[in-house]
């Protein structure tokens, strides 16, 4: 009976996967650790997020209300990108002292963005793109990339130029710890996650809609 009900078991968790497929996150997690994957990616286990989850959450979501209203009206200014990270803060379970510590230092960090920025946006972009049922072998990969900026027309019966843009609000980091060649980050497991994500992201757009 143990055996039988460890198979059907296993059959159910790689059906289950084979059905939603494998995103970037859930393959850095499972790197770092197969139960990370298996509670967050398999199960959505719902965890009490951190400051910067918070802070991460909100600024994603400003970020995207920004850029759908800019798509529209390319007048829309940094008032706009403030106020939406404030609106999304609104409910942000986090202490006062703490709350008014966030919302100064990253309103003051977006706009410093905003100005240093802004001028180089391009006009044409889209962000949440929803990327499924693309083929690696047998794996179905998944993705929702933040934003698309188009670098230029498509030729006739060609693919146009992309840049492939994913928010972080943590630290600037180098080209050696975003491939996880700096120590200690080389010797931790999934070291190198950011690196992977962006050839992740290649992949999926390289194979869409083949």
């Amino acid at each position: 009976q143990g055996l039988h009900g460890s198979a059907k078991y296993a059959e159910f968790v790689r059906e289950t996967f084979d059905e939603r497929g494998l995103s970037a996150t859930a393959l850095n997690n499972y790197l770092t650790c197969p139960w990370k994957w298996f509670y967050e990616n398999f199960f959505y286990t719902q965890f009490v997020p951190s400051v910067y989850q918070v802070k991460g959450t909100a600024v994603h979501a400003a970020l995207e209300d920004f850029f759908n209203a800019r798509n529209k009206d390319t007048s829309v200014g940094k008032e706009l990108l403030l106020a939406r990270f404030l609106h999304h803060m609104e409910d942000a379970e986090l202490d006062p002292v703490t709350c008014e510590r966030v919302l100064k230092e990253t309103r003051e960090a977006l706009a410093g963005w905003y100005d240093t920025y802004s001028a180089t946006w391009r006009v044409r972009s889209t962000s949440e793109l929803s990327v499924r049922g693309v083929l690696l072998g047998d794996v179905r990969l998944t993705g929702k990339i933040d934003k698309l900026e188009f670098l230029e027309d498509a030729p006739r019966g060609g693919r146009e130029h992309v840049s492939v843009i994913d928010y972080k609000t943590g630290k600037p980091r180098s080209r050696n710890d975003i491939e996880g060649l700096t120590k200690p980050a080389q010797s931790k497991p999934g070291s190198g996650g950011y690196k992977r994500q962006l050839v992740f992201y290649k992949l999926l757009l390289d194979r869409f809609q083949e």
